[in-house]
C-alpha cells in the first residue's frame, strides 16, 4: 500500500482483475450525498437528472455549485450497480430511500 503525494492510497492486489460494485443504493447515495440531497428538491420524484424541468441537480451544475463530471460518475456507478444485480438474477438494487 502506497500513499501518493496527492494523498491517495494505491493498493497493489495481484491476481485481482476487476472490482465491482455490489452494495445497495443507500451506499451509493452516501458516497454521492450531495446529489442525493439535491435530488430531494427535484420537481419530479422519478427525475433522471437529464433534461427534466425543475431538476435541482442540473440547476446546481448550471450555477456552478457542482461539477457535471460528478453527475456523470454517479450515473455510471448506478448503471454498474444495476448490471451487477441483474447478473445475479436479483433485479435492481434495494433502497429504503427516494431515488436520486
Amino acid at each position: 500500500m502506497l500513499r501518493t503525494p496527492e494523498n491517495y492510497i494505491l493498493i497493489d492486489m495481484p491476481g485481482v482483475r476487476e472490482v465491482q460494485l455490489y452494495d445497495d443504493r443507500d451506499a451509493l447515495d452516501m458516497t454521492f450525498d450531495d446529489i442525493a440531497e439535491l435530488a430531494k428538491s427535484c420537481k419530479f420524484n422519478d427525475c433522471k437528472h437529464e433534461n427534466e424541468p425543475g431538476c435541482a441537480v442540473l440547476e446546481a451544475i448550471e450555477e456552478g455549485d457542482m461539477a457535471y463530471d460528478r453527475l456523470v460518475n454517479y450515473k455510471k456507478m448506478l448503471r454498474e450497480m444495476d448490471a451487477y444485480w441483474k447478473r445475479k438474477g436479483k433485479g435492481k438494487y434495494k433502497s429504503s430511500r427516494k431515488r436520486a
